[in-house]
């Protein structure tokens, strides 16, 4: 065979080569990215050992954080925007390490980091703070709701710290109403008449005279016989 040919042999082989290279690198590309798709649903699925409540987005406009989700909140650790925190709220209010929480008797204990303050149920925060469950947590825009575990909170008890505010959620006062009285219209103040009953009408009879027949045969005339006719009704009742 001539030269030119083995040649184009082999300069056909070597993109055949580079072809399948190519096409093994984006399947291996391809499994390694669902094989992780797959494992962060699993743990996402999967509740942490030492998770004891949950913080719940109630405001605060975000493409990674929408309204209603619950992000698990640990035991201890700490709260901000970095990779590196344990709970991570990728916000724009949010600064790179925004406190440091613990599980303490009582709630949650939110350690503010240095230069940094938290607003809890309205009140702003610059030192440590206990939150209790069902507190609204609050960095500029963004607002969060602390729940924490019932079987948590029955461990840990409703002791405070020494030195420590607490703040608790606002009661809500259930306002009772009232029945309103009926409204009466004048109509109905009037007193009104009483009914009349209905009288009875007794019907009036009178005699009437009739002949009774021929005479008899001593030439007497016999006795008229007298019947009483209805004439009118007496309306005196």
């Amino acid at each position: 065979m001539p030269r030119n040919i083995y040649e184009g042999i082999a300069v056909s082989f070597n993109f055949v080569f580079m072809a399948l290279s190519v096409l093994i690198a984006l399947c291996g590309f391809r499994w390694l990215r669902a094989d992780r798709k797959a494992v962060r649903r699993a743990l996402a699925e999967t509740p942490r050992a030492d998770c004891v409540g949950t913080l719940v987005v109630v405001s605060g406009k975000s493409p990674y954080l929408s309204k209603g989700m619950a992000i698990d909140l640990p035991r201890e650790g700490t709260v901000g925007r970095s990779r590196a925190c344990d709970v991570r709220l990728v916000h724009q209010d949010i600064p790179a390490r925004a406190a440091r929480v613990s599980l303490e008797p009582g709630g949650m204990l939110f350690s503010p980091a240095r230069w940094e303050s938290i607003t809890v149920n309205g009140q702003p925060y610059d030192k440590p703070v206990l939150v209790c469950t069902g507190s609204r947590v609050q960095w500029g825009g963004l607002t969060l709701r602390l729940m924490l575990d019932e079987s948590v909170s029955e461990e840990m008890g409703s002791a405070a710290i020494d030195g420590v505010e607490v703040a608790r959620p606002p009661v809500r006062r259930v306002k009772r109403v009232l029945p309103q009285p009926s409204k009466i219209t004048a109509e109905e103040e009037k007193p009104q008449r009483p009914k009349k009953a209905l009288r009875t009408l007794k019907p009036v009879f009178t005699p009437l005279e009739l002949d009774a027949g021929p005479r008899g045969a001593r030439g007497s005339a016999a006795k008229p016989a007298q019947v009483d006719i209805p004439l009118g009704v007496d309306r005196r009742g």
